[in-house]
């Protein structure tokens, strides 16, 4: 159980004769996420690419250490360097529509040894999602993990809702296709 305590600090606040106390954070000994969580997933919306936010994804990665994390809006197009934006203890995955348009609306971190095993022949390339499997040792059982993004334009630019709506359709038809026959 975590405990907090109330203790004046140095930097307290003054509003008349009135001052602030800051709530201690519980010690690191009694509550630590990192080791209560034994499997997480995380999704992240960095708007207008993931270069500008690689900072704050970082420390957020390093916090959690999530098992893996989709990051959406990230915007990576065939030209640049996946190495600039590498993570250390994970592995970076493009989606599908990278290769063959040109841009990666989501790509994936995840982390090293997790036993994750990327659904290349479950995506498609006119979808932006990243799929993954976890397995178990001496185990059967096998958790799908999808990362999903629905762009409001195609890869050829086109934002009609005719076009719309044919994407949410072919997103949702693979989506249906991946977790066909998973419990």
């Amino acid at each position: 159980a975590a405990t907090t305590t109330i203790f004046n600090t140095p930097f307290n606040t003054q509003l008349g004769s009135h001052k602030q106390s800051v709530i201690e954070p519980p010690l690191s000994n009694t509550y630590n996420k990192k080791s209560n969580i034994p499997f997480t997933v995380c999704h992240w919306n960095c708007a207008k690419g993931i270069t500008k936010k690689l900072c704050d994804i970082k420390l957020a990665i390093n916090e959690l250490r999530p098992t893996v994390i989709f990051i959406s809006e990230a915007d990576r197009e065939s030209t640049h360097d996946d190495k600039l934006i590498n993570i250390k203890g994970y592995q970076l995955h493009n989606s599908w529509s990278r290769d063959t348009h040109g841009k990666s609306r989501i790509v994936a971190y995840t982390m090293e040894g997790s036993n994750l095993i990327r659904r290349h022949d479950l995506e498609s390339p006119d979808a932006e999602l990243i799929i993954f499997d976890k397995t178990y040792q001496n185990k059967s059982m096998v958790d799908r993990i999808i990362g999903l993004y629905r762009p409001f334009t195609g890869p050829n630019g086109d934002s009609s809702s005719g076009g719309a709506w044919t994407r949410y359709t072919l997103l949702i038809s693979i989506i249906n296709q991946a977790i066909n026959g998973c419990n």
